[in-house]
């Protein structure tokens, strides 16, 4: 469902003219108006309404009756708010064409200068854009909730070319929503990626040919009250995790576009307008999810919208690295209370940095290594992220490229619980990080193992609460007398959320808790999620993908290895409609002891829960698969870029003495470029191998009772497009 608003664009309009309504069109997200004429009421809607959307475009102005900007500086009292949503911290773009057509040369080119260089130019360590944005905008550094990102350098991943499913001239945004989707899901687009923190990183930019109108409610691209571009958000749904998307109609000569979009070239016009989506993308990448002022908007401007819009249509140069000169737009930077610009260093001086030991348990030293990768320079180390009651400090805080200094953390009256303490260092532009876990068993030393998971302290004792809602109820429970309710039988807003980290003892092998959901909504607006993250490895497993059900007590099992730190994080999600309000109950969370609880949904029928996926792409598929209704499809029948991965953890259950697994490999390469491993542990059970097979190939491996090992199923691509190679899997079991 499409929750929309409708925006008048006459001259010297600056109100809200009409309402939003709930049930507009089957889609996630609304284009709002940003401009500097929009500096409307969002209170006076948000009285009437369910959900006032933030916007996030770039509006239409027409230059044959108005040259240049209406400004050229920010407006008096510009300032972005952080509201506690995520930022993009390693940007990774992939541009989409919207079919064949007469596209613009730099639109359709991949060589220099073109909108793939310009991408490149624009998001590389070589401009300060990066480090500007993460020294203002980062999430760590901010008071309240917040989602402890920084922001690094982008890339550019590739261009592809979709055939759309529709031959419509008039394309609404649920058309292109549904579209994406469709293309990632049958492997025409590289799956949306996660970053090592588990956050959304993909962004698509699609980019239209001449001759199609692009409308979201009653606006329409390229005319007068529309816009020139925008930029939308896909939540996680399904095998997919959330994605960011911008939308980019024709600016060439007859178009609309090419009179309203800016007054440099129509390449400049492009990369301008280019320029303002990406960085709102940046720094407020779920706007599209956003129902109000508040979460899980990241940095925003209640007056005056995003980053971007505060400096609308500000236009200037940069020189690129690859000798050509690039046209972007100003954004807005809070420290200087203006709109500025970005520097290029195309000599620089860059480092990396690394931490040892990289982890502590309680008070004591790590020492930080820097090593010179090109230049030389100094590099000014920071430390964040000590938690309240401990201390951390280097010394010294800078040392040249090459040299190191000690980090020395006293765990001082800090609360139980394990903790990323970050050492940032900055030379010139380049900004890098590494990072030291730091694990604290208890305020004054000894163990400290999962408490009060049957809640039947009659309080949420042992848990952290955040978010909307959380409390302790007494009926309908699934053992004792206690179990806690995330949510409400009223609507609430956002998360509920309770975690508690823990360390595994000895001889544990797995945990065991028990949900009970009313979701009357979809999962596109309510759902519950169940995570649990290893501290000691730094991976996170998905025990419940987002479900969205009402159902009696189900059971979930994740698997633990004994003395690993991990933390335990239930979330029931409402968005706050009056009509169906969301909750969960949780309870009895145990460990389990003795025999393991063995491989978790090892047939992939419910998408992948109980493992881990990173790299290029990786998807469930419904056909050609082993057994059962699903199986996972690591790759793509489009070049990918690299590893395409799924990892399980897992203790043997008793009686248990074997490892068996099928899958079906696709590669026309040779194994040079291209490649299927399978590996357990240190055993490579299936070595680098290129074949195509006709049928499904069965491998075993020995296994022993009572031993946790790590199923690491890796499908390797080199991108070259005349030879995509992927993997399935399937029926991954212990017998």
């Amino acid at each position: 469902m499409e929750h929309a608003r409708c925006v008048t664009r006459q001259p010297g309009d600056r109100t809200m003219s009409c309402l939003l309504k709930r049930f507009v069109a089957l889609s996630a997200i609304t284009l709002v108006m940003l401009t500097s004429a929009d500096n409307r009421s969002f209170a006076q809607a948000e009285s009437k309404v369910k959900k006032a959307h933030p916007r996030h475009d770039v509006p239409f102005e027409d230059n044959s009756t108005k040259k240049g900007p209406s400004r050229q500086s920010a407006p008096a009292g510009a300032h972005l708010t952080y509201y506690g949503g995520r930022v993009v911290g390693s940007p990774e773009i992939i541009q989409v064409l919207w079919g064949n057509g007469a596209y613009d040369s730099h639109v359709s080119g991949v060589g220099t200068p073109s909108m793939a260089s310009f991408y490149t130019q624009y998001t590389s360590q070589q401009t300060s854009l990066s480090s500007w944005l993460d020294s203002e905008y980062n999430t760590v550094n901010p008071t309240g909730t917040k989602t402890n990102q920084h922001i690094g350098p982008g890339t550019f991943q590739s261009q592809v070319t979709i055939t759309p499913s529709t031959s419509a001239t008039t394309i609404d945004d649920t058309t292109i929503q549904h579209e994406l989707t469709a293309q990632i899901n049958a492997g025409h687009l590289p799956a949306p990626a996660v970053d090592s923190q588990g956050e959304p990183k993909t962004i698509y930019a699609v980019f239209f040919p001449p001759g199609i109108t692009i409308t979201q409610g009653t606006s329409s691209s390229c005319s007068a009250g529309g816009f020139c571009a925008y930029h939308g958000t896909i939540a996680a749904a399904f095998s997919l995790p959330e994605f960011m998307y911008g939308v980019h109609p024709d600016m060439q000569a007859g178009s609309g576009c090419f009179t309203g979009c800016g007054t440099s070239s129509v390449f400049g016009n492009y990369t301008s307008v280019a320029s303002h989506e990406l960085v709102e993308t940046i720094t407020d990448p779920e706007v599209g999810l956003a129902t109000a002022i508040g979460p899980p908007l990241a940095w925003y401007d209640f007056t005056n919208g995003e980053i971007g819009d505060i400096c609308d249509a500000q236009q200037s140069t940069f020189a690129g690295c690859d000798g050509q000169s690039y046209t972007y737009q100003l954004e807005f930077s809070n420290a200087q209370n203006n709109c500025i610009g970005i520097t290029t260093s195309c000599n620089l001086n860059d480092f990396s940095i690394s931490a040892s030991p990289s982890s502590l348990s309680g008070s004591g030293t790590s020492t930080i290594f820097t090593d010179v990768t090109s230049g030389h320079g100094t590099v000014s180390l920071v430390v964040s992220g000590t938690p309240s009651g401990a201390t951390a400090s280097v010394s010294p805080t800078s040392v040249a490229a090459g040299g190191s200094s000690t980090l020395t953390v006293n765990a001082g009256t800090a609360a139980a619980g394990v903790y990323t303490i970050t050492v940032s260092g900055l030379e010139g532009i380049a900004r890098h990080s590494t990072t030291v876990t730091l694990t604290i068993a208890s305020g004054g030393g000894g163990g400290g193992t999962l408490t009060n998971g049957g809640f039947e302290t009659g309080a949420l004792n042992g848990w952290t609460a955040s978010g909307a809602l959380e409390n302790i109820v007494s009926s309908g429970c699934h053992g004792g007398t206690f179990c806690a309710q995330l949510g409400s039988t009223a609507p609430t807003n956002g998360d509920s959320k309770i975690a508690q980290t823990f360390i595994a003892p000895t001889g544990a092998t797995g945990i065991s808790l028990w949900y009970k959901p009313t979701c009357p909504d979809t999962v596109t607006y309510d759902w519950t999620i169940v995570t649990l993250k290893d501290n000691t490895t730094a991976t996170t497993a998905t025990l419940l993908p987002k479900v969205c059900s009402t159902v009696g007590w189900t059971n979930v099992n994740g698997n633990l290895t004994a003395g690993h730190n991990y933390t335990l994080t239930l979330t029931s999600h409402d968005d706050n409609y009056a009509g169906d309000p969301t909750l969960t109950l949780f309870d009895d969370v145990t460990i389990t002891t003795g025999s393991g609880v063995g491989i978790t949904n090892g047939g992939f029928e419910s998408a992948f829960s109980g493992w881990i996926t990173t790299g290029a792409s990786e998807s469930i598929v419904t056909s050609g698969c082993h057994s059962g209704a699903a199986c996972a499809q690591l790759g793509s029948t489009s070049p990918t870029n690299g590893d395409s991965s799924a990892s399980q953890t897992f203790n043997v259950p008793a009686g248990k003495s074997q490892l068996s697994l099928w899958y079906k490999m696709t590669c026309p390469d040779t194994v040079t470029y291209d490649w299927v491993t399978v590996a357990l542990g240190a055993t490579m059970v299936v070595p680098k191998t290129c074949t195509t097979n006709p049928a499904w190939v069965n491998v075993t491996a020995p296994v022993k009772a009572g031993t946790t090992y790590t199923l690491k199923l890796i499908s390797h691509d080199d991108n070259y497009s005349g030879d995509p190679t992927y993997t399935l899997f399937d029926d991954v079991v212990l017998n």
